[in-house]
């Protein structure tokens, strides 16, 4: 929501439309609140290596998801391509998951 809402924001203020700057401006504040409590609650109960992959990938993976809805992106209506972007957004959320899961990381939250 901060990246969209932030892309919003700026597309007001470019256009001068001011009225609706300030309600993507209210937005995206209330959204930033909301996604700090959430993650300072989830590092009460978790470690930063546990909980730090999860936003990650949230973030990449719905934003690219929601690109062209919310912010008109045009992806290629090849199935070669949207296959592709498929399996990269894979390759991020496995590779991080590996990158978490890995034995250094273990030993070091062990430590």
């Amino acid at each position: 929501m901060g990246g969209f809402g932030t892309k919003f924001l700026a597309d007001g203020v470019s256009s001068g439309a001011w009225e609706i700057s300030l309600v993507w401006l209210a937005a995206t504040a209330a959204a930033a609140v909301v996604g700090l409590v959430s993650e300072m609650t989830a590092l009460q109960s978790r470690s930063a290596i546990r909980v730090f992959p999860v936003v990650l990938v949230v973030q990449i993976v719905v934003a690219v998801l929601l690109a062209p809805l919310l912010a008109g992106e045009d992806w290629s209506p090849d199935p070669f391509v949207l296959a592709l972007l498929g399996v990269s957004l894979a390759v991020v959320a496995a590779g991080t998951r590996a990158l978490a899961g890995a034995d250094a990381v273990e030993a070091t939250i062990a430590g």
